[in-house]
């Protein structure tokens, strides 16, 4: 929901006059004995299949 919300208001900002800024996000949980460069690397991924949905969206699991 943090995420989303965030995407939200990135896209209601008026950054650059007559241009509309958009953000996609991926998000994962970091697991119980996962090393921070796999959690990294999933949250990658999602980042790039919400990318490729569309763009736009934040994308979780």
């Amino acid at each position: 929901m943090v995420a989303e919300d965030l995407r939200h208001l990135i896209g209601i900002q008026l950054f650059l006059p007559d241009h509309s800024v958009t953000v996609s996000i991926g998000v994962a949980t970091l697991h119980p004995k996962e090393d921070w460069m796999t959690w990294m690397q999933r949250s990658d991924d999602y980042l790039y299949r919400a990318k490729s949905a569309g763009r736009n969206q934040v994308m979780c699991m």
